[in-house]
């Protein structure tokens, strides 16, 4: 599609197994609290299913900022911690759900204001809870969102 990707991840294990996985981008270790990228450098910057694994979700969004150019974007994926099935599986001390932090649109919200409105959609809700009752183990059912905001993944753009 002529983009030029740059990928990162903190474990070289990975970054090994995505070079050969995915041709024409580049790949390299790093850590999403401190890019080795100038100012500026690229128009969007994403990060999918990253922030629930990070120390510092707020400090990670900087960094993204940082690396953004002025009329760029921020682009965020992250598990909704208020979806039914996340619920579950948190609940049934599922991995990975059960050692991150799980945000919810709120939160995310929360965490992009910095640097714009976010613009969010999730994914459609998880059909195999009916959305009626919530799972064995969770308590209460959970809040109706607003925008639709129920699905297990929400994607987040800010422009800056």
């Amino acid at each position: 599609m002529g983009y030029r990707v740059t990928g990162i991840d903190v474990a070289p294990e990975m970054v090994e197994v995505v070079q050969s996985a995915v041709p024409g981008c580049t790949f390299q270790v790093a850590d999403a609290h401190a890019l080795p990228f100038d100012d500026g450098t690229f128009d969007i910057v994403a990060a999918m299913a990253t922030l629930e694994f990070v120390p510092d979700p707020a400090a990670a969004i900087a960094e993204m900022a940082r690396c953004a150019r002025r009329g760029g974007h921020l682009l965020v994926g992250t598990l909704n911690r208020l979806a039914l099935l996340n619920q579950h599986r948190i609940a049934k001390g599922k991995e990975p759900y059960a050692s991150t932090h799980l945000l919810s649109p709120d939160e995310l919200r929360s965490l992009l204001a910095p640097w714009g409105p976010a613009r969010m959609l999730a994914s459609s809700p998880d059909r195999r809870g009916g959305g009626a009752l919530p799972p064995e183990g969770v308590a209460g059912p959970p809040p109706v969102r607003r925008g639709g905001l129920n699905g297990p993944f929400i994607v987040a753009e800010v422009g800056l």
